[in-house]
C-alpha cells in the first residue's frame, strides 16, 4: 500500500478509520480477502477512488500478505472484481497503479488484460518522497471481448 509496515495496532486502527471516512464520502470501498481453507484474512482489495461524473472509471487496488504471494490468490480475486465492476457496478474503465519495479503485480495486470497507459511522474507520496507510478487500464469493451 506504499506505507511502512505497521509496528503498533494503533497504526492499523488509524488506517481503518481513514478508509471508513473515505467510504462514507463515497471515495473508497474495500473487501477483505479470506482464505477459504481456514477463513483467515490474508489481504484486501477494492476501489480506492471512482469517477462517475466524467466517464464511469474506477481505480482498483489490492494487497496481500507476503506469505500468500504467487499462489494464485490475486488472479482469482481480480477475476471476481473485474466481473463485478463491469457487470454490476456499471464502470467502463478500471485503472490500476503500480510502483515501477512491482514486476509480479505488473505481470498480473497484463495477464488480466490490462494495458499500460504510461508512467506518471511523482504521482504518489511514499516514505522515500514522491515516486513515479505505472498506470494500467482495462476497458469494458476489451474485457468483454477477451473473457474466457
Amino acid at each position: 500500500m506504499g506505507v511502512t509496515p505497521f509496528i503498533e495496532v494503533s497504526e492499523a486502527e488509524k488506517l481503518i478509520i481513514f478508509m471508513n471516512e473515505l467510504f462514507e464520502k463515497d471515495r473508497a470501498f474495500r473487501w477483505g480477502i479470506i482464505r477459504k481453507s481456514d477463513n483467515k484474512l490474508i489481504g484486501t482489495c477494492g476501489y480506492n477512488a471512482w469517477d462517475t461524473d466524467r466517464g464511469s472509471r474506477v481505480e482498483i487496488a489490492y494487497d496481500l500478505g507476503k506469505p500468500y504471494w504467487r499462489q494464485g490468490y490475486m488472479t482469482e480475486i481480480l477475476k471476481s472484481i473485474l466481473q463485478f465492476t463491469f457487470e454490476q457496478s456499471g464502470f467502463y474503465r478500471i485503472e490500476a497503479f503500480t510502483n515501477l519495479d512491482a514486476t509480479p503485480s505488473i505481470n498480473l495486470l497484463i495477464k488480466m488484460g490490462f494495458v499500460q497507459d504510461g508512467i506518471l511522474r511523482g504521482y504518489t507520496a511514499s516514505q522515500k518522497g514522491y515516486i513515479d507510478q505505472r498506470c494500467f487500464s482495462l476497458l469494458k469493451k476489451d474485457w468483454l471481448s477477451n473473457r474466457d
